[in-house]
């Protein structure tokens, strides 16, 4: 026989990191942020559609959403890429939700304006002062540089996927952190994922499915494989280039 003070409960959370609860932000656009983190996936990827959200959010309308949306990436929480069917109809947005305004592991609820537990210290109140801090601190994490091969490949990708009749992508903090991964992480040269994101967006398959330095990364050694059997003459010099660059020829 089971406890009489047992409780059993679905318990279900969404992280919302205090760049975003203390952003000067409405507060929907705050409470959309916890919806859209608990779609997201590992790598903060999802697309519920916006009449989802309004109904999630017990809104009458999409338009409270869209405003909300709005604001989220004007402080770089989330980057929305619009999709589309092979005939060309949307499909619902593809939301990337951000831990950081910069794509790094930083995080800004570590800065001398919280202590322990996220407590407050005496030199910052809660207020206009709190928020006046918050506004410094991200704006001094924007503002570290990032290195010129990173927005090199980032604008690679944004550009060849224009060529393509792709909508210019926004290049946010995520798509700079993604290429710091493969080059950082994965040890991938800056050769190679230059070499990679030409061959994805000259190949008709791949430039339909790699729309982002995630994507790219993600699929990075099945298009190698791919590169490497390739005997079609189209292309073929992207494909020599890019198995010279990874070492394979």
């Amino acid at each position: 026989m089971e406890s009489q003070d047992k409780i059993i409960a679905d318990n279900f959370f969404a992280i919302i990191p205090e760049w975003v609860l203390f952003a000067e932000i409405s507060p929907q656009a705050v409470r959309l942020y916890g919806v859209l983190r608990r779609y997201a996936d590992r790598d903060g990827s999802c697309f519920p559609s916006r009449k989802r959200l309004a109904s999630d959010l017990r809104m009458d309308s999409t338009k409270p959403v869209d405003r909300a949306l709005k604001e989220l990436v004007t402080i770089s929480a989330i980057t929305i890429t619009h999709r589309h069917t092979e005939q060309g109809d949307l499909q619902s947005n593809l939301y990337t939700v951000l831990s950081s305004p910069i794509g790094g592991d930083e995080k800004l609820s570590t800065s001398p304006l919280f202590g322990p537990h996220g407590s407050s210290r005496k030199e910052a109140t809660v207020g206009t002062e709190s928020s006046q801090i918050r506004k410094a601190i991200i704006k001094e994490s924007q503002d570290k540089e990032i290195p010129k091969q990173y927005l090199y490949l980032c604008n690679l990708l944004a550009d060849l996927m224009v060529g393509n009749g792709v909508k210019r992508p926004t290049i946010s903090g995520k798509w700079v952190g993604d290429i710091d991964k493969l080059i950082r992480i994965d040890e991938k040269t800056v050769e190679q994922v230059e070499a990679a994101i030409r061959w994805s967006q000259a190949d008709s398959f791949w430039s339909s499915n790699i729309h982002s330095p995630a994507a790219l990364r993600k699929q990075y050694e099945k298009m190698k494989l791919q590169a490497q059997r390739s005997k079609s003459s189209k292309g073929v010099d992207v494909v020599r280039d890019y198995i010279k660059n990874l070492g394979d020829e």
